[in-house]
This record gives structure tokens, C-alpha cells and sequence, in this order.
């Protein structure tokens, strides 16, 4: 078992073995998850890691499409 350094997710504090490693671009995650960004809000999965907040979608954004539908649903076409 070889150590590939840190995960290289932003935030990731945990280290990457390369039987555990996902590459990606070059890079090696510690998961799947931080691999793909946080994809639809998944988790790392290592409990209470702090890049699973990091890399979330910002409430902003989630927020962002009902408002805008509001603004339209009174219209008339």
C-alpha cells in the first residue's frame, strides 16, 4: 500500500492510498464522492470531513430556481 499524499479535494483532509485511490484528471480523491466535485450533494465518505460542506451546492443556488419560477407562475401569456 502506497500513500498518493493528501486527497486532492478541496477541503479533504484525509490521505489517499492507491488501493483506495480514485484518479481523476491526474489527481487522486479518497472517494468517489470528492472525485466527482460532491455531485448532487453526495458525501465523503469519511464522516464529518469538512469538504463535504465546502463542496456542497450553496443555498443560494438551490433556492434560486423556485424564486425565479414564482416570479413567472402569476404571468400571462
Amino acid at each position: 500500500m502506497t500513500d498518493m499524499g493528501m486527497c486532492a479535494c478541496s477541503g479533504c483532509e484525509h490521505q489517499v492510498s492507491n488501493d483506495q485511490a480514485i484518479v481523476s484528471e491526474g489527481l487522486a480523491f479518497c472517494c468517489t464522492p470528492c472525485a466527482t466535485g460532491h455531485s448532487e450533494g453526495s458525501e465523503c465518505i469519511h464522516a464529518g470531513c469538512p469538504c463535504t460542506e465546502l463542496n456542497g451546492p450553496a443555498e443560494d443556488e438551490e433556492s434560486a430556481g423556485d424564486e425565479i419560477m414564482e416570479k413567472f407562475s402569476n404571468a400571462q401569456f
